[in-house]
């Protein structure tokens, strides 16, 4: 390759690279906004109380074993 054919090469690749960057800035550039993000609220340590539709002393206790019938087996035995 001859130093008048890199040369070109050269011119070439620099104005190439000029026009696509101002190309991109035309069709992407846009008008340059301020972006916000939504505020969060902090994490607090104080809960409320659970409703009292749900949790209250007439509620079913999911947690006591549950025995039907008179049936002394255990899962398990024969």
């Amino acid at each position: 390759m001859k130093q008048k054919d890199l040369t070109t090469i050269v011119v070439i690749a620099v104005t190439a690279a000029v026009f696509s960057l101002i190309l991109a800035n035309v069709l992407f550039g846009g008008s340059k906004t301020d972006l916000t993000s939504p505020s969060i609220a902090p994490i607090s340590n104080v809960f409320k109380n659970p409703s009292a539709t749900y949790f209250n002393n007439g509620s079913i206790d999911l947690t006591q074993t549950i025995t039907i019938g008179s049936n002394s087996k255990t899962p398990g035995s024969l």
